[in-house]
């Protein structure tokens, strides 16, 4: 039995202590030392995801979880083989952090396409709300060029009106 595992996948004991045989007890090393790394892996990713680093959490936590369920058997196999109640334990432990990862990192994803509906909303307002300011301007525009267009044809008028009124004196 697994007495201790520290991060570091070490055992608390060694053979002599447990009246365990070199087999067992270099089997259940071997298997602290597997354990320890994944706490260690998982305590990273934790890390990673407290700090804030959305994208690489978001790959991190599918890789962690695909791996986590392609050695979910042979981990419990193991665990299974030296008879540890504790690793299953530390297995389960593992579980859910990474259950709790992927609840994280989902959360993050829904709040982030939240932000891009907004986003896109947002725009589409925008783009109407341009796309009327144009429109104004369009008309604005043809008013005025109607206007200019009387004023020319009224200065034409004047101008001969004065050619006229010139020729007469």
């Amino acid at each position: 039995m697994i007495d201790i595992i520290a991060k570091n996948g070490m055992l608390r004991d060694g053979p002599r202590r447990l009246r365990k045989s070199r087999a067992v007890h270099q089997a259940e090393k071997a298997h602290a030392k597997l354990l320890g790394a994944k706490i260690n892996e998982i305590d990273a990713m934790d890390q990673l995801a407290a700090d804030g680093i959305d994208q690489m959490f978001h790959e991190m936590l599918h890789q962690a979880k695909k791996e986590s369920e392609r050695n979910v058997n042979t981990v419990m196999a193991e665990a299974m083989h030296s008879a540890s109640f504790k690793s299953n334990s530390m297995i389960e432990v593992a579980k859910l952090k990474i259950e709790k990862m992927f609840g994280i990192a989902q959360n993050e994803l829904e709040h982030l396409r939240q932000e891009v509906i907004q986003w896109s909303k947002n725009s589409v307002e925008n783009m109407r709300n341009a796309e009327t300011k144009v429109q104004s301007l369009a008309t604005e525009i043809k008013d005025t060029r109607e206007q200019l267009d009387y004023f020319v044809a009224e200065n034409r008028e004047l101008k001969r009106t004065l050619a006229d009124v010139t020729k007469k004196m």
